[in-house]
């Protein structure tokens, strides 16, 4: 009965932190998909950035990668132990998340990590929304990024694919203040599995 309870608030709480940026910035309502996994998913999380774009050739088309590519359960091992890799759509976002497991902690709210990619095909990271935790522009291993934290527990940050394309990586932590550092560190290996 428990594990029924545990694994809906778990996804209950991380969708509506990272439901919080979704939307539409014109209309300033929220836009969701329905998700096709019922796990979190990657949310709307954009930012300005007016520097120009260096290219050298023709950005990768982002309507062939797959978000689960780019983004291993391995790589969060240290973290504790996570519910198996949920694979969702959300807005615009092809994305999968791994969500760590709530007996690792103190309970679902107290003790939820969650690590996310997600694949936008039609926003570059010059669309990324300021959610309250200010925007900063950025490289990760040479290509250029978008820091979009929103205050607390949550931070995405945008890899840029082509002017009208991105790789989203987001982080929802258990403590204030962790979430970007997490998001960095996840941004450091996924960027290497982006097609160049």
């Amino acid at each position: 009965m428990v594990k029924n309870v545990v694994r809906p608030l778990l996804v209950l709480a991380a969708s509506a932190v990272l439901l919080a940026g979704c939307g539409d910035k014109e209309a300033n309502t929220a836009a969701p998909a329905a998700s096709s996994s019922g796990g979190p998913s990657i949310a709307d999380s954009l930012a300005p950035d007016s520097a120009p774009t260096p290219t050298t050739s023709s950005p990768p088309s982002s309507e062939k990668i797959d978000a689960c590519t780019l983004i291993k359960g391995a790589d969060y091992a240290k973290y504790g132990k996570f519910l198996p890799v949920s694979r969702s759509t959300t807005g615009s976002a092809r994305s999968c998340n791994y969500v760590r497991n709530a007996s690792n902690g103190n309970g679902p709210m107290l003790d939820i990590l969650s690590f996310g990619v997600g694949v936008r095909d039609k926003q570059g990271i010059d669309t990324m929304n300021d959610n309250g935790g200010g925007l900063k522009p950025g490289t990760v291993n040479g290509r250029r990024s978008v820091e979009a934290a929103t205050p607390g527990y949550s931070c995405a940050i945008g890899l840029e694919l082509g002017p009208t394309s991105r790789v989203d990586v987001v982080v929802i932590s258990p403590g204030p203040g962790t979430a970007c550092k997490l998001a960095q560190q996840s941004a450091q290996l996924v960027e290497p599995r982006i097609p160049k």
